[in-house]
């Protein structure tokens, strides 16, 4: 079995088949019958999807590349991919439409259209994560003051220098170090810009840039020599493995490069939508790909909360402006604050997130506030788990998406059901005559549970509307319906035969995720909840025909021409 082509199910995600697990073990009124399709709307995906898998589960390719490609073969906009280990990109290499970033083809700003703020506040998130070796809050915020000042007086150097035909300061990482150290490797032309910002720039008086003249001015020379040290030491770390390494070396000296990561925000004048990619493997870039693939992220999530701003709405200012999904692998590794911000609010922005992560206890690690990531993860209404840690399983299992369901009770001394009795009066109901003209009817009720659990107070009309009770105690049926059921509790000692469990069993779970390719899924579908374990489809090989770019060549050899270059 392949994924089905786009004609099979037109503008929705099929991920597999239910394995009914939901509906006949666990009396699940959301959970479909064994053997459906389960699919969700394009459109769901706005209210976010989350991907949990342990390393080699298959998440890439049994999840994230069947979301990409129907998602694209529904045109409904662009996407980005963006992988905190770097591979993703390289998966869809020969797809139509697609721009995959890679230093040895294209040059990128790295802080193009960022603000200082921004800029500080994305290098920051990347490298101070609790429980990192070597974590200290003192050099920490001597740092994030450093490059914090560094910063505004950079920006505040490049807008004079725009001004001159012979530039000496560009908006690039490159700069940003520079300035960063010219107090130690050269106090007096530091002095020299600080004077000169003060005369020329209209905003020296006031604010973030007045700080950071009187920083470099005086405050960083009066600082202790061994506070000073420390946290030199440490902007050399942070900034140093982007601003060294060979391949990379041409993206941190370039402030607006040959490649332009936004075109998967808006249509072509063709109409057609884009695809980006950043093609940044840690194998070969390390850390400095990471530090890269946050600022670009930076920067497309820049461009996504400028929407807010446009006055009238931003689709009816820009039609050509379109939705974005926005899809990220390994994310406990790029996790940034700006992803918590822009969770609650992508929707109305156009952006929709699919993330993948091993476990919620990853994530939790790199965030300063856990609380923070399960408020996160609340803005995810679509939620998939492969096989995954037990506290990631035990945090769905209390999700207010899967939640209790009432089990009948069997033995124990407790009231059970006479299955005897109720076969013969199975047998004689219209379930059993294909050509009863009650058989419609009854097959709606047994969707709704009857023959499995027993409603409150629901009549012949109540049972066929939406919404109908799911308060269940087996006593208070109504005596019109209990003739048709098959059974009734019969007393056995004290207790009630329906109990109310969890719909999610740590015990199954595990058992049923064991095999490869059964994920334990709950996704929105017509804006009510659809979930099962589900038997996932087999993974792709390739790119579809039907999306591949005709005029692809993979190369059989990496350039390294920007290597020698760079060395």
């Amino acid at each position: 079995m392949s994924c089905p082509k786009a004609h099979h199910f037109p503008g929705e995600i099929h991920f597999g088949y239910a394995t009914g697990h939901c509906s006949t073990n666990r009396w699940d009124t959301f959970a479909p019958d064994p053997k459906l399709p389960f699919v969700v709307e394009v459109e769901a995906l706005t209210k976010h999807l989350v991907f949990f898998g342990s390393s080699g589960q298959g998440k890439t390719e049994a999840l994230i590349k069947p979301t990409v490609y129907q998602y694209l073969r529904a045109k409904q906009g662009g996407a980005f991919y963006i992988c905190g280990k770097g591979a993703l990109a390289a998966e869809f290499l020969g797809l139509k439409n697609y721009l995959c970033l890679d230093p040895t083809r294209h040059t990128v700003g790295l802080l193009e259209g960022l603000t200082p703020h921004q800029a500080v506040q994305t290098i920051t998130e990347i490298n101070v994560r609790p429980g990192d070796k070597g974590d200290n809050p003192i050099w920490n915020n001597l740092t994030i003051a450093h490059l914090r000042h560094a910063a505004y007086f950079l920006h505040a150097l490049v807008d004079i220098s725009r001004k001159n035909p012979n530039r000496n300061w560009f908006w690039t990482i490159w700069d940003w170090n520079r300035l960063a150290f010219l107090p130690q490797t050269d106090p007096k032309t530091l002095k020299d810009f600080v004077e000169i910002v003060r005369k020329v720039h209209p905003e020296a008086g006031d604010g973030m840039l007045l700080q950071a003249l009187n920083y470099f001015e005086t405050d960083f020379f009066q600082m202790d020599d061994k506070l000073r040290e420390g946290s030199m030491g440490q902007v050399s770390t942070w900034m140093g493995g982007i601003t060294s390494h060979p391949l990379l070396i041409k993206w941190a000296q370039c402030e607006s490069g040959s490649a332009n990561p936004e075109i998967c925000l808006r249509k072509d004048e063709n109409g057609e939508f884009w695809s980006v990619g950043l093609n940044l493997p840690k194998m070969r870039y390390d850390t400095a790909g990471i530090v890269a693939s946050a600022l670009i992220k930076a920067r497309i999530y820049t461009r996504i909360k400028e929407r807010a701003d446009v006055e009238g709405g931003w689709r009816e200012a820009d039609p050509n402006a379109c939705l974005l999904l926005m899809v990220q692998d390994e994310f406990q590794l790029i996790a940034t604050e700006s992803d918590y911000d822009l969770a609650p609010i992508a929707r109305s922005l156009g952006c929709a997130l699919v993330i993948a992560t091993q476990t919620l206890e990853s994530v939790k690690d790199k965030c300063k506030d856990p609380n923070q990531v399960e408020a996160f993860f609340d803005a995810f209404q679509s939620r998939i788990a492969l096989s995954t840690s037990i506290g990631t399983v035990e945090w769905l299992q209390k999700w207010q998406g899967w939640g209790t369901a009432w089990v009948p009770q069997f033995g124990g001394g407790g009231r059970t059901l006479n299955f005897i009795n109720g076969v013969k009066t199975a047998l004689a109901t219209p379930l059993f005559d294909e050509g009863h003209p009650m058989r419609l009817w009854f097959r709606r009720l047994q969707r709704r549970g009857v023959g499995e659990f027993k409603a409150v107070g629901m009549d012949l009309v109540q049972s066929q509307q939406r919404g109908a009770v799911t308060n269940f105690v087996s006593h208070t049926l109504p005596g019109n319906l209990r003739g048709f059921l098959g059974f009734e509790p019969s007393e056995g000692g004290k207790g009630e035969a329906w109990k109310e469990e969890p719909i999610v069993r740590l015990g199954d779970f595990a058992a049923l995720t064991k095999k490869q390719g059964v994920a334990l899924c709950s996704v929105l579908r017509g804006k009510v909840p659809r979930r099962d374990f589900v038997e996932l489809n087999p993974p792709i090989k390739g790119i579809p025909e039907d999306l591949r770019d005709p005029n692809y060549k993979p190369r059989k050899t990496v350039e390294t021409e920007p290597l020698k270059q760079a060395a």
